[in-house]
């Protein structure tokens, strides 16, 4: 349990915004420990199943010409896989 505490914590402190699922910090903590609970719960039943990332593509900045090379891609978790 004190690998979850400490993940939510590094997490936190990054300031993320919401997942694709839309939940924020706050609503984490209002549940308060259940949350990571319920995470430990499924990790040790081996029954957690992530979502997939919503894709997305930011624009580079001082990018090459080449149109391939203009935007990074990058995956945008949710809330509980972080």
């Amino acid at each position: 349990m004190e690998t979850l505490r400490v993940a939510y914590e590094m997490a936190k402190q990054n300031h993320g915004a919401p997942g694709v699922d839309g939940v924020t910090f706050a609503a984490i903590e209002e549940q308060g420990v259940e949350f990571l609970q319920q995470i430990q719960d499924e990790l040790k039943q081996r029954t957690y199943v992530p979502l997939p990332l919503r894709k997305k593509k930011f624009r580079r900045t001082g990018a090459a010409k080449s149109a391939s090379f203009r935007f990074r891609r990058s995956g945008i978790g949710w809330c509980k896989g972080r």
